[in-house]
């Protein structure tokens, strides 16, 4: 079945064609909007972690500056950290066997 068509309705379906060639096109090209989507989820993702690692240097610049500052900070650093004493001081470690504390110096 063959329809005939009159010219207006061929240069509208032409151009509805047209239209969603070019709709198709803009949506799923590699520089189309889905692309632009996940660019932006992808920006929102590097600006927590920049807001995070700003953070961390924040507290990094605080630590750096008790321990050039501080001897008590480097004691505690070396004792939490390193698990240093000073002579002549018994340490003491906490250690669990099967559900049971056991100290030992």
């Amino acid at each position: 079945m063959i329809v005939k068509l009159a010219k207006t309705q061929r240069f509208t379906l032409m151009i509805f064609f047209l239209f969603m060639v070019m709709v198709l096109v803009a949506v799923f090209h590699k520089d189309g909007i889905l692309t632009v989507f996940d660019f932006q989820k992808e920006l929102v993702k590097l600006k927590d972690s920049n807001v995070s690692l700003a953070e961390e240097n924040s507290r990094l610049r605080t630590e750096i500056g008790e321990l050039k500052n501080d001897p008590f900070a480097v004691e505690k650093l070396a004792r939490e950290k390193l698990n240093l004493a000073r002579p002549g001081e018994t340490v003491y470690q906490i250690v669990r066997e099967k559900g049971r504390i056991l100290a030992r110096p």
